[in-house]
């Protein structure tokens, strides 16, 4: 009775326990999006699926629901890395430091929410310039090229001291009904993805590959953006902004230097995710998986962040391991469900403005 009333309690912001953090209304999913039941079918032990070693310890009472600090946009630094400094911001010369540091003295964030930083496992592709490094923008769902550590503030200038660009009724719509559906043959801008995926789940883009980036621009050029010019304008310093073509991401924490937790599950699990992505034949324009640097919450590893509806929703899972690989691709990545027992919370405005049906939980 005591564990139902903390549930209930933590899905509106208290319990009669104990203080809890305070959940916000968009941290609760409507309540047509939520999967119940066990999310993992396998026997316990399991056989069929490679275990994490027995000697992590893990947090496995602390409600997952509101262990996560809401943000409004994600900026993910390909690095091409899967570990990195114990903390990235104090990593002096470094974009992501250089980031934190400027977004710490110069960002209202009343603006548009929180800017969460990550570097991730992605190599760096488009860009030219000695020192430039890709880096992804979400829910604005775009990359820009060209960015190095000393151009840190004009690209916060242009592309993250700005509002959270808003979606259409149309796109919303378009996006509403999962992500990938169970199909294959998934169309990206006009064009078919039934290559396959590439050796690896980590390395994806090694060797100069381009996966189809450079095929799916869309004739982006310089200064144009997904759909979203009004809010670009042109980018100094040969900045380019390009689509990000995945489809759907599913991020996870591989930070061993912050927790040895992580660093040891993530591979564990990105081997899983990729199993079942070459299963059902999605490639890596439908869903790309990351290695992300620390995203909090160690102590519910795995921890795994999904972007589905071309970034405009993202949803945070903990206390992952492999048997819930294929229950996640299967009713987030394809369905665009929420998986109730691992949930921990959601990039704001991530379930839009409805509020009518949030209080089940």
């Amino acid at each position: 009775m005591a564990s139902l009333l903390r549930k209930l309690g933590n899905a509106v912001g208290y319990t009669s326990e104990e203080p809890q953090p305070p959940v916000n209304i968009d941290q609760i999913p409507p309540s047509d999006c939520i999967v119940d039941g066990d999310c993992s079918a396998c026997p316990a032990p399991c056989d069929d699926h490679k275990q994490f070693p027995s000697y992590l310890q893990f947090d496995k009472e602390t409600p997952l629901l509101g262990s996560m600090k809401p943000y409004g946009r994600q900026v993910m630094i390909s690095t091409g890395q899967v570990d990195w400094a114990e903390k990235i911001e104090d990593d002096e010369g470094t974009l992501a430091a250089n980031l934190n540091s400027i977004i710490k003295k110069q960002y209202d964030v009343n603006k548009a929410g929180r800017i969460f930083i990550t570097n991730t496992s992605r190599l760096t592709q488009q860009s030219t310039i000695k020192n430039g490094q890709d880096v992804i923008i979400i829910p604005d769902n775009i990359l820009i090229t060209n960015v190095t550590p000393d151009r840190a503030q004009a690209f916060f200038d242009k592309f993250l001291n700005i509002p959270i660009p808003s979606f259409t009724k149309e796109e919303q719509k378009d996006n509403s009904n999962g992500h990938i559906n169970g199909h294959s043959n998934v169309y990206i801008n006009g064009h078919s993805t039934t290559n396959g995926r590439s050796n690896g789940y980590i390395n994806k883009h090694a060797k100069g590959s381009s996966n189809g980036h450079h095929r799916h621009n869309n004739g982006h050029a310089k200064g144009q953006s997904n759909g979203h010019t009004n809010e670009y304008a042109p980018s100094p310093d040969d900045m380019q902004i390009i689509k990000n073509t995945h489809k759907a991401m599913i991020l996870i924490c591989s930070h061993k230097k912050r927790d040895k937790r992580c660093g040891i599950t993530a591979p564990i699990l990105g081997a899983e995710f990729d199993n079942v992505l070459r299963e059902k034949d999605l490639t890596e324009d439908d869903v790309a998986i990351y290695m992300v640097s620390h995203v909090g919450g160690h102590k519910f590893a795995g921890n795994v962040i999904c972007y589905i509806h071309e970034g405009q929703t993202g949803i945070w899972y903990g206390r992952v391991n492999t048997c819930h690989c294929r229950a996640i691709i299967e009713d987030t990545i394809c369905a665009g469900k929420v998986i109730k027992e691992l949930y921990r919370g959601a990039m704001s405005h991530s379930f839009g403005e409805i509020k009518s049906d949030r209080l089940r939980w």
